[in-house]
This record gives structure tokens, sequence and C-alpha cells, in this order.
């Protein structure tokens, strides 16, 4: 079984997300997450696809360093 049919037979966010494809085509954006202590938030992303492997792209997660969400993920206990 390949990863793609592993995930997706594994998580219903999973195939929601793929198949919305709102990032895959897109190379910045922002991301809305649920996370079970901290809530929901919002992340940015940067997507990066080298010309010579074109089937791979690496998709880069950031916040902003200022925000609630930054304090709360350097918090102890959070990692």
């Amino acid at each position: 079984m390949d990863l793609v049919e592993e995930l997706s037979s594994a998580s219903a966010e999973f195939r929601r997300v793929r198949a919305e494809q709102h990032i895959i085509n897109k190379t910045h954006g922002s991301y809305r997450l649920a996370h079970p202590r901290l809530g929901s938030f919002t992340l940015l992303y940067r997507s990066l696809r080298l010309p010579e492997e074109p089937d791979q792209l690496l998709i880069v997660y950031t916040v902003d360093p200022e925000s609630p969400l930054a304090a709360a993920l350097s918090s102890p206990g959070t990692g």
C-alpha cells in the first residue's frame, strides 16, 4: 500500500484536504487547523517545487512570532 492510500484509509481529514487540493496547486497561503489544547488557528505556508524533482513538494508552515499562538507553542509543556 502506498503512503497516499494508507493516509486516505486512516484519515477522513486527509481525504477531504486531498480532494480539495487547496494547498497542492498554490505556492503560498494560509491553512486553518484545530489543535486539541491550543484551539483553532491559522498558519501561513510557502511551497517549493524543485525543477529536477517536479513530483516532490516541500511545504513550510510558519506562525507570526508576535502572535498568541507563537507564545503558546513556545510555552513549556506544549511540545
